[in-house]
């Protein structure tokens, strides 16, 4: 799950120079190079609840889950009225791989703050991991009438009406997103899969390869081009595969060279497919 703020977003105590590096690593996805920031954070303040609740993410994103748990008590002992605590507690269950727990905890987190939009977010995207999209809608629709340019609870409602075969509104929805964000991968990522599913591989390209342009780590999206070039050309697409893995050309360069090679045979990236 994706675009939830971490701990370092709100506010325990007001942080100091080795917390908010970590928060910036964390961000950046450097999560060991964080981890050894907020201990130093710890070392100056051990009674920060939000460096405890922060350093439980990093654990558990290095699979540390028994540390993490550790983590998560410390944070809650400072902090147990607070809806961040709860928060991050769901957020560490989700990484370890226990989702009924985690649904009671962003319950909790829900009961004490029950305006925040961040977790209604948390919440839908359980209930989606969980294989239930209808409430993942509402939960997401929730977190929209508390604020309706939530990017986050936007892509939500987005990919919960495409798990509910409502494709139409899914197809407004992830272009309303993209209408206020045109630079955010992940949005990008998910009109690409409504537009690659409902067959539209030509539209779906396009959007793939602005996903990997713009985050080039972005194995999905990378998957999402080979999958787009297989729907068209499937000789292309087993080729484009075999690029990327054994020559290791970039999402961005290989784009170019598919680009070039579109128009040089008049089946141009931004070409609408036959059966659209």
């Amino acid at each position: 799950m994706t675009g939830s703020p971490s701990p370092a977003e709100r506010d325990f105590r007001p942080p100091g120079q080795a917390f908010e590096r970590a928060a910036i690593l964390y961000d950046m996805e450097r999560i060991a190079l964080a981890e050894e920031e907020v201990r130093m954070s710890l070392s100056e303040d051990p009674e920060s609840a939000r460096a405890h609740a922060l350093l439980a993410l990093c654990l558990a994103r290095q699979r540390k889950s028994a540390e993490a748990d550790r983590e998560v008590a410390e944070a809650m002992g400072r902090a147990p009225d607070d809806a961040t605590v709860h928060y991050t507690r769901s957020q560490v269950l989700v990484l370890t791989g226990r989702l009924p727990e985690a649904e009671v905890a962003i319950f909790e987190a829900l009961r004490l703050d029950p305006k925040d939009p961040d977790l209604y977010l948390y919440r839908s995207a359980i209930h989606l991991d969980l294989g239930r999209p209808a409430e993942a809608l509402a939960a997401a629709e929730i977190g929209l009438k508390l604020d309706a340019r939530h990017l986050g609870c936007m892509n939500l409602r987005s990919w919960s009406l495409h798990r509910l075969s409502r494709n139409d509104e899914a197809d407004g929805a992830t272009q309303e997103a993209l209408s206020l964000a045109p630079e955010h991968g992940l949005t990008h990522r998910l009109r690409g899969h409504v537009l690659l599913d409902t067959g539209r591989p030509a539209e779906a390209l396009e959007h793939f390869l602005q996903a990997s342009r713009i985050n080039p780590a972005d194995g999905v999206s990378r998957d999402g081009v080979i999958r787009s070039l297989k729907a068209r050309l499937p000789v292309l697409g087993t080729g484009l595969q075999w690029a990327w893995r054994f020559l290791g050309l970039p999402p961005v360069i290989l784009g170019v060279l598919l680009s070039g090679l579109f128009l040089a045979t008049g089946l141009s990236l931004g070409a609408k497919d036959p059966e659209a």
